[in-house]
């Protein structure tokens, strides 16, 4: 079922609740179309083998321990995980519990498991290669 706008004030929008013409708040994001030419530019010079060169520095770096390509790749690759906004009290999340994240994250376990994923995927691509 679909809403329509308040019937005592239109706020600026039509019948159909979108922004009307003239409205001030319907300009969007300012620098959307800068953000769009830069990333038109990127785009343009970014090669799949500049990518897949990209890619192997990452997931080296990972493998070698480096916590931030290890999150850099899994969120890039598993989406980043969800946050809480609060705390169990309403509060800051405080995160102090959080001191050696090599206590936390297994990186070692971690690398162990991107080796194996590699070797899988070279196998799997001498596999189709021939």
């Amino acid at each position: 079922m679909e809403q329509s706008p308040s019937p005592s004030e239109d706020y600026g929008r039509d019948a159909k609740g979108r922004f009307g013409a003239g409205n001030k708040l319907a300009k969007g994001n300012p620098f959307a179309r800068r953000v769009q030419k830069i990333r038109a530019a990127l785009l343009s010079r970014l090669t799949v083998d500049d990518a897949k060169e990209i890619a192997d520095v990452l997931i080296r770096q990972a493998k070698a321990g480096d916590l931030a390509a290890v999150r850099e790749l899994l969120d890039r690759c598993l989406g980043k995980a969800p946050v809480a906004i609060t705390g169990s009290d309403g509060g800051p999340i405080e995160l102090a519990a959080i001191r050696d994240h090599r206590e936390i994250f297994d990186v070692n376990g971690f690398a162990e498991h991107l080796r194996q994923f590699e070797a899988h995927q070279s196998d799997e691509a001498k596999r189709i290669a021939s």
